[in-house]
């Protein structure tokens, strides 16, 4: 038995609904910026644009600060 209202549970699939159209419009910017200065792909993790010549892994691409290196 959920303790939660309705209005509560509708508050809170809202707020996750609002979180991921927020999350892809991010990653759209994030790969709209990266075309625009010829870059092919974005770092998975901040969504620096990277070409994908640079990242160690094409499957998971990251830039060297998020690798670490």
């Amino acid at each position: 038995m959920s303790s939660f209202t309705e209005d509560e549970i509708a508050a809170e699939l809202n707020r996750r609904r609002n979180a991921i159209e927020n999350r892809d419009a991010e990653n759209l910017e994030n790969m709209r910026r990266a075309e625009r200065i010829g870059c092919d792909t974005v770092c998975l993790s901040c969504g620096t644009p990277v070409k994908s010549y640079v990242v160690s892994d094409p499957a998971n691409p990251l830039c060297d600060t998020c690798l670490g290196n």
